[in-house]
């Protein structure tokens, strides 16, 4: 959701706020002299652009703290999250789910999500992954599967699906595994 700024308003209180830092701003601009104006206006434009740019820290400075914020409860999370793609390709996934596969997350490029089912559970699997994208909605639906870990050994796992749509279109899956152990 985004909010609709009002650009005019914004400039006015830039204005306001930097003639406010400018002591002397009414005695040079009250001066009939062309250039004593124009050199007030870069003067007041400068001390604006100051302003902005110590706002754009400060939403910048914000905007990292809350990345790592929320960066640290994903990779902390006591369930498994993994992203695929279309092509069924695990994106991402975070420190419970690598655990769980057993699997290092920083070497996943290109690993699909299929090759960790179990070889019973396969073709439940990739019917659900299909049904699931041609629906395209953004509702969550859940089944259990069982998954092997490294040592190719297999335990269940419940997983909740969520098709999520990116800024560029590209609808993407969300799983979340909870393990039926816990």
């Amino acid at each position: 959701m985004h909010r609709k700024i009002d650009w005019l308003a914004k400039r006015g209180t830039l204005r306001a706020t930097a003639e406010a830092l400018l002591p002397d701003f009414g005695k040079v601009f009250s001066d009939k002299n062309p250039t004593a104006i124009l050199l007030n206006e870069l003067l007041i434009h400068k001390v604006e652009l100051e302003v902005q740019i110590d706002e754009l820290k400060r939403s910048n400075l914000a905007m990292e703290e809350s990345r790592d914020r929320y960066l640290y409860l994903y990779d902390r999370s006591p369930v498994g999250l993994i992203t695929i793609n279309r092509d069924g390709v695990i994106t991402e996934l975070n420190l419970r789910a690598s655990e769980m596969l057993g699997i290092d997350r920083l070497k996943i490029s290109q690993n699909r999500f299929a090759t960790y089912i179990a070889v019973a559970d396969a073709d439940k699997w990739h019917l659900f992954f299909l049904k699931f994208m041609e629906k395209n909605t953004s509702e969550s639906e859940s089944l259990t599967l069982n998954l092997l870990d490294a040592d190719m050994a297999a335990f269940s796992i419940r997983i909740y699906c969520q098709s999520v749509k990116l800024a560029d279109q590209i609808t993407m899956l969300r799983l979340t595994l909870i393990s039926n152990n816990t």
